[in-house]
């Protein structure tokens, strides 16, 4: 048996959601290194608010990202739903969660932008190469 090529647009993929995972490690990182100035500058909803999200992003993108790397078959349903999820944590943060008033401003370009990267990881992991690849479809 050969084993599978992997498509171009999978590798684009894995790096998306691990360039993703970083993002979470290192907001992690750094609400742990300055959780005393966090909380001195009063910070809400706080610096456990930043370790928690971090390391729920980090691990879920780092996770995703070897799921699409080897080619687990449930990756592109995983992927699609943590698309969905990061989309709308995104938007649930940005106007209930955080009480900064800054970020509510510029959203039409934050909008635009959560629209093209939410498209471009559904569109992606739908596609019919990268579904055989991960076994969703039978293989030809």
């Amino acid at each position: 048996m050969t084993p599978k090529r992997r498509p171009w647009i999978v590798t684009l993929l894995a790096i998306g959601f691990l360039l993703f995972a970083a993002s979470g490690f290192l907001r992690l990182g750094g609400a742990m290194a300055d959780w005393s100035f966090l909380q001195t500058i009063g910070l809400r909803p706080g610096p456990a608010y930043l370790v928690m999200t971090g390391a729920v992003y980090g691990l879920s993108g780092l996770a995703e990202a070897l799921g699409l790397w080897i080619g687990w078959r449930k990756a592109g349903r995983l992927g699609r739903g943590l698309a969905f999820f990061y989309t709308a944590w995104f938007w649930v943060d940005k106007m209930l969660i955080s009480q900064n008033p800054a970020a509510k401003t510029n959203w039409p370009f934050a909008a635009l932008i959560s629209a093209l990267l939410l498209g471009a990881a559904l569109g992606g992991l739908w596609l019919r190469p990268v579904r055989r690849y991960l076994g969703e479809l039978p293989r030809t």
